[in-house]
């Protein structure tokens, strides 16, 4: 009876506290009796907005809008490549504009002795197919980059171009286009025969010969080759395919095996750096990058060195072959040689070269800054030597490192 009672008790206060609400309702608020009651809470009205705000926000909205009606045609790498493109094509064109300019007004004359500290400051390289200049280090690569632009223009001339400039085994690169012509010569000579028409990639003498060799794929698809999925072996293997329509054209292929055979590699051209110095006491003066030697830096300082060592060799008798030997050994030591030429006016005339190009390209480059390119002269250097031989390479005349050769007078 005592447990109803206090169940009836806890029932009374219970409903006395009035009705109740969902935590979802507004929020309650208590009566002067203490009871809670359910009342609507006012909403406080936003802050009003800048003007900066909303212009940021109808922007925003603008650029959302944009984006929506904007097509997504290219993947971002093609995008790079295309911009990168554009700045190349830009940059070479304002150096080829610079170049032209400079041949225009012939090389610019400055004073030795308010020229750089350096009289090359660096070695440059360009090839034939842009004139952008750049280090030796980066040449190799800059050329195939130009080769894989003209693959649009001329596929067939430019991956020809890429199997003979890129690949530095001449031995392996043969051997690749000796295979790459068996292929040809065997449609030319078997239009109709479907066998001759597909070579399987994953046959181990296409790739210990062919596949190997940097450019040939790019040359098979320029012929007409197509990749594709064909049966082999009770399963699937890739082939490359020749369509029936290039089969057909025997002439298109001969011409194509001609190309492949006879085409030329593309190499670096030095940039002679060409320069005039006006008279002064600073000709003797030369200050070269680390570039135009072989030998580190510790091993230069140690050049005195081994010429004292060369003077106590000299004392002890030795064979001719022996001389000749330690003589190339020398000479292989630099890479590029600095001439200037002196006229009889003081004029000074500066290019680098190759220390092992022709006595014949030193000429020409002297030639070609004269005013009247016909007239005959003879270079010597200091002590006297004639410089006679044009095919003769400037190693063998000793004129590697730095060399001042003087241009006859009275011519």
């Amino acid at each position: 009876m005592k447990k109803f009672f206090e169940k009836k008790k806890l029932d009374f206060k219970f409903k006395k506290a009035g009705t109740g609400h969902s935590l979802s309702d507004e929020s309650p608020s208590t009566s002067s009796q203490g009871v809670i009651t359910s009342q609507p809470v006012a909403k406080q009205p936003p802050p009003p907005k800048s003007a900066g705000a909303m212009k940021a926000g109808e922007a925003a909205l603008t650029r959302i809008d944009q984006k929506k009606q904007e097509p997504i045609s290219a993947s971002r790498k093609a995008i790079q490549a295309q911009v990168r493109r554009e700045m190349e094509q830009e940059k070479a064109a304002a150096e080829a504009a610079a170049a032209l300019s400079r041949q225009q007004s012939g090389p610019g004359e400055t004073k030795l002795e308010s020229a750089p500290l350096l009289s090359v400051e660096k070695v440059q390289f360009y090839c034939s197919l842009s004139p952008q200049r750049v280090p030796r280090s980066q040449i190799e690569s800059h050329i195939k980059e130009c080769l894989l632009l003209k693959l649009a223009e001329d596929p067939i001339q430019a991956s020809c171009a890429m199997i003979h400039s890129l690949n530095k085994d001449r031995e392996k690169m043969k051997v690749g286009i000796d295979t790459i012509c068996k292929y040809l010569d065997n449609i030319i000579s078997h239009p109709g025969e479907e066998k001759y028409t597909k070579i399987r990639i994953q046959n181990k003498a296409f790739q210990d010969k062919v596949a190997c060799i940097e450019g040939s794929e790019e040359f098979l698809q320029s012929v007409g080759f197509t990749r594709q999925m064909m049966p082999h072996q009770d399963s699937e293997a890739e082939f490359f395919v020749l369509d029936q329509e290039y089969c057909s054209d025997t002439d298109r292929l001969r011409a194509v095996h001609e190309s492949l055979v006879s085409t030329e590699p593309i190499r670096p051209i030095l940039d002679r750096n060409t320069q005039i110095f006006e008279p002064c006491s600073g000709a003797s003066q030369f200050h070269l990058p680390d570039e135009f030697y072989n030998l580190t830096a510790e091993e230069i300082k140690r050049e005195q060195q081994l010429r004292t060592d060369m003077v106590e060799r000299n004392a002890v008798l030795r064979t001719k072959a022996m001389r000749e030997k330690e003589e190339q050994r020398e000479i292989r030591k630099y890479n590029f040689t600095l001439i200037r030429v002196k006229f009889p006016n003081g004029i000074i005339l500066q290019g680098i070269f190759r220390s092992r190009e022709k006595v014949g390209a030193l000429m020409e480059f002297v030639r070609q800054s004269l005013e009247n390119d016909w007239m005959p002269f003879i270079l010597s250097t200091s002590t006297g030597q004639k410089i006679t031989n044009e095919d003769a390479f400037l190693v063998e005349c000793q004129l590697f490192s730095v060399e001042i050769l003087i241009f006859p007078r009275g011519i």
